[in-house]
């Protein structure tokens, strides 16, 4: 790796559901965590953040919210941020074509736009 480019890794996943017929839950999340956070953290030598804050059942309102803050602060233009969800995903056709959505603990199969984050809207704090 390039040693002035920082690496960082931001693991959070959603494993309990309130709308279990449609969602159930997923008790590997954590270990899915563990084991991504191994990964990343001592083989290749990433940072993980803001795992106080996103790491089990987080909101739609706390990944974009946590994420836009810690981007504001970022230490380089250069840095490596690395996303990684463990959870329910859903593609569905809307009126802008084919989206993919993370499903979080609240979200609502009929109401999905409310609590569903739009996996792209991810890349929008980056431009």
């Amino acid at each position: 790796m390039n040693n002035s480019r920082k690496y960082y890794l931001i693991a959070c996943g959603t494993k309990d559901y309130d709308y279990k017929d449609y969602y159930p839950d997923l008790p590997s999340v954590e270990n899915d965590l563990h084991r991504v956070d191994e990964l990343f953290t001592r083989r290749f030598g990433y940072e993980r953040i803001l795992k106080d804050k996103l790491n089990i059942n987080p909101t739609k309102q706390d990944i974009t919210k946590e994420f836009a803050n810690w981007l504001k602060e970022r230490p380089d233009e250069d840095s490596i941020v690395v996303f990684y969800y463990s959870g329910h995903g859903e593609a569905r056709i809307d009126t802008n074509g084919n989206e993919h959505y993370l499903m979080f603990k609240d979200t609502h199969p009929d109401t999905f736009r409310d609590s569903a984050l739009p996996t792209k809207s991810l890349a929008h704090p980056l431009e």
